[in-house]
């Protein structure tokens, strides 16, 4: 194999794991945390608005980790 493809295969491999623990992350963290959150919404919205970001900066933080050099 190429070395082109070999880090193509990498590339592609990187960004599988990426989706499977994004998607795992957000499925603990929503059923960890939005319950509670569920709850409080009326009172704080400020809690949902501060889940949603901690979620984007979970995505940016695996975003760079797969990002090629």
């Amino acid at each position: 194999m190429s070395a082109k493809k070999i880090k193509t295969l990498e590339i592609k491999r990187l960004l599988e794991i990426r989706a499977f623990v994004e998607s795992t992350y957000l499925f603990l963290f929503w059923n960890e945390k939005i319950s509670h959150t569920r709850s409080a919404t009326n009172k704080n919205p400020l809690l949902v608005h501060k889940s949603y970001q901690h979620i984007q900066i979970f995505r940016e933080n695996i975003s760079n980790m797969t990002q090629a050099p």
